[in-house]
Parts: structure tokens; C-alpha cells; sequence
């Protein structure tokens, strides 16, 4: 039902919420701008009991985060990015015990980052294999997830992937909160989010140092911290994280050296731009090699003041 120019959202949830046996329901694009279905408007709710995939991306929907979506339970997937959702990230998605993918990204989301998402189940520990999904979709999924190019010719600003999925197991374990109003510290109990795969926290309002204890994340491919104002330097543990292959920190106050290692070396010098007391590992030098510029610079000075004396002496005997 996605792409199309219905209203009514509310409407049509309620009859769709009787469906006994849907598991992917898509509005995106559609219902523009009208209120995001409220707790009022779904009185008595007790629908949608099998759905697995929620999305209402591109609606400009706006209001909170309805608490009627904490009722269901088999939801694996919500997108909500690209609306108007005020409020803060409810506590109560953490009940959700088969949630692995949440992206609220570019809204107007304030207040903190939960703790209680920290305990997300299915981010926690790994499910037994009876309880994880591994049903085809009978309609591949497209989701869009916000990438920063590289190339002059995107100026290095942030664009839109779409990726195929025909497996909700195929959805690497994320939560986007990109470009809202979130401040705060990070919380350091992330770090029990084992197996995410994305965690993107950029363009919001964070103020507190990079928690060590993100380098618990041992599968983290993405890890997105751009444009807040976080302090301190980059932990020097983040080098462990060896399957990163996108990492962003820039346009925030982090000082001191960029950790060495093969992996945060390699990305590109615009993920730590706009960190003017950040300083790379390249041009660092360790006592030993301080030691040898310090000792070739007096070898150069000495030859200067060589050069210099005897030219002097030269010039007195022709005098």
C-alpha cells in the first residue's frame, strides 16, 4: 500500500488490524502528513499479532511514538524514518522480544537514549534457531539506509542506499537514530548490544565522551557518531573492532591521537574532520623517532653554522 495518495491512516490500520495472518505491512509515502495513529484513536487494540515488518517511512507523520505498537510482539522491523514523530525513544521497546531493527532516523525526536533499549532481546543474545525467522518473503523488502559518500562528487554529504531483502533475517541488527534532537550521554550499558550490526547515532545532540564499552560490539560493520558534541578521545579499544568497514566521527570536540590500528586508519580523512584538537596517527612519532629528527635537525643546523663560518673566514681573506 506503500506510494500511494490515501488518508486516513488511522482508519486504516483498524481494518487492517483485524488480518489474521499479515506480517508485512508498508504505508510508506502515503497518508502525508497526518497524525501518526495515537493510543485514542486504537482503543482496545489487540490486531496485528503476526506482523513481523512495519513501515511508515517517507509519511511526515507527526505525533509520538504511538504505545500501542508495544503489543506487538512479533514485530521484527520498524521503519519510521523521514516523518515529523516528536517525543522522545520510548523505554518500552525494549519489551518487544523479536525486535532487531529500528530506525527513527530524520525526525524531531528529543530527550536521552534509553537504557532499556541496551536490553533489547534479540540485540542481547543470541536466539535459538527455532526462534529466529527464516520465512521468504512472498514480496521483497527494499530498505533505504542513509550512507555518507566519499567522492568530490557527492561533496561528501549523506545519501540513500536501497538494499533488497527477501529474507526478514537478512535485515543486519540496527538501530538508526540519524539527524533528530537526542542529547544526553551515550549510555555506557551499549555495549550489551552484542550482536548489533549498525549503530547510527550521527546529527543529533549527544554530549558526553565515546563510551569504551562500544568496543564490546564485536560485529559492528557501522558505527556512526557525526556531528554532536561529544568530547575525549576515540578509544583506543575501537581498534578491536575488526569487521568496521564505515565509521564517522566527525564535527564534534574529540581531541588527543586517532587510535593505530590497519582498521580506523584506513577510513577516510573526512569521517574525523571538524575535530580541530584531533590529530592523525600518521604524523605521530614515537620517542625513538623524535630522537632521530631532533638529532638531524642539529646535524643541519651544524652544517648551516658550518657553511656560514667559513664563508665568513673566506670573505676576511679576501679582505
Amino acid at each position: 500500500m506503500a506510494h500511494n495518495r490515501l488518508t486516513n491512516v488511522t482508519g486504516a490500520m483498524k481494518i487492517l488490524m483485524h488480518c489474521k495472518c499479515l506480517v508485512f505491512l508498508s504505508f510508506a509515502y502515503s497518508f502525508l502528513r497526518e497524525e501518526m495513529p495515537s493510543d485514542d484513536g486504537m482503543v482496545e487494540f489487540f490486531g496485528f499479532q503476526h506482523l513481523r515488518v512495519l513501515d511508515l517511512s517517507y509519511c511526515e507523520l507527526t505525533g509520538p511514538i504511538p504505545v500501542w505498537l508495544s503489543k506487538l510482539k512479533k514485530l521484527q522491523i520498524l521503519n519510521l524514518i523521514h516523518n515529523r514523530i516528536t517525543g522522545s525513544v520510548p523505554s518500552w521497546l525494549a519489551t518487544l522480544p523479536s525486535l532487531f531493527y529500528i530506525n527513527v532516523s530524520v525526525n524531531l525526536i528529543s530527550g536521552e537514549f534509553p537504557k532499556e533499549l541496551c536490553s533489547l532481546p534479540m540485540l542481547v543474545s543470541r536466539q535459538p534457531a527455532g526462534q529466529v525467522d527464516h520465512e521468504y518473503l512472498e514480496f521483497p523488502i527494499f530498505a533505504q539506509s542513509q550512507l555518507r559518500a566519499e567522492s568530490l562528487e557527492y561533496n561528501s554529504l549523506s545519501y540513500t542506499q536501497s538494499l533488497l531483502y527477501n529474507y526478514v533475517s537478512y535485515f543486519p541488527p540496527s538501530i538508526y537514530l540519524h539527524n533528530n534532537s537526542i542529547n544526553g550521554n551515550i549510555p555506557k550499558e551499549i555495549g550489551q548490544l552484542k550482536l548489533l550490526h549498525v549503530l547510527d547515532l550521527g546529527v543529533n545532540n549527544f554530549s558526553s565522551s565515546i563510551p569504551d564499552q562500544i568496543s564490546n560490539l564485536k560485529k559492528l560493520e557501522t558505527l556512526d557518531v557525526s556531528m554532536n558534541h561529544l568530547y575525549g578521545n576515540i578509544p583506543a579499544s575501537l581498534t578491536s573492532l575488526n569487521f568496521l568497514k564505515d565509521f564517522n566521527c566527525s564535527y564534534n570536540n574529540l581531541e588527543g591521537p586517532i587510535p593505530r590500528s590497519t582498521q580506523l586508519q584506513s577510513f577516510n580523512s573526512s569521517a574525523f574532520e571538524g575535530n580541530p584538537k584531533l590529530c592523525s596517527a600518521r604524523f605521530q612519532m614515537n620517542a625513538d623517532q623524535l630522537m632521530m629528527v631532533a638529532q638531524i635537525i642539529r646535524t643541519i643546523k651544524m652544517s648551516i653554522m658550518g657553511i656560514i663560518f667559513h664563508g665568513f673566514i673566506f670573505s676576511l681573506r679576501l679582505l
